[in-house]
């Protein structure tokens, strides 16, 4: 089970069930995806967040 959490509030905003538990869980780049890693199974299972920002120079745009 890999569960994404709200970091300023600390609740679980949603939670998902993987094929394997996972050996190290990344960021990707720009923070959209969660990288879940199963080594012994050379696997990796990607999970969408929803939201992400764009950068716009000045500020930063959201979208979900």
């Amino acid at each position: 089970m890999l569960c994404l959490h709200d970091l300023h509030s600390a609740i679980v905003v949603a939670s998902f069930t993987l094929a394997n538990a996972p050996s190290a869980v990344y960021v990707s780049p720009g923070g959209r995806y969660a990288l879940a890693l199963q080594r012994p199974q050379d696997a990796t299972q990607i999970v969408d967040g929803g939201i992400w920002q764009e950068d716009h120079g000045d500020h930063d745009h959201d979208h979900d």
